[in-house]
């Protein structure tokens, strides 16, 4: 069994093979995502967020933070872990 963390519906960022991985990455990702301080500003001009640089660490891809996340199972989503949006 395989589970897919998707951005949006179609672009899967990463995939792993068990609960506990999947598990341990989600919960990461949130941390990442409710931590205030990394969205501010790296860089005025660009307007680029250190939140960004670290779910692409995590992740090990680039995509838009902003889109839908969700974790698939055999094509199916069994996990929404933000909707689009901030």
């Amino acid at each position: 069994m395989s589970f897919e963390f998707r951005a949006g519906r179609k672009r899967v960022v990463k995939s792993v093979e068990t609960v506990g991985e999947a598990n341990k990455l989600m919960r990461k990702m949130i941390a990442i995502r409710n931590e205030n301080f990394l969205w501010e500003n790296i860089d005025v001009k660009t307007g680029h967020l250190r939140a960004v640089d670290e779910l692409e660490k995590v992740m090990g891809a680039i995509f838009d933070v902003f889109d839908t996340m969700s974790i698939y199972v055999n094509g199916k989503s069994v996990r929404r872990i933000w909707s689009r949006g901030f």
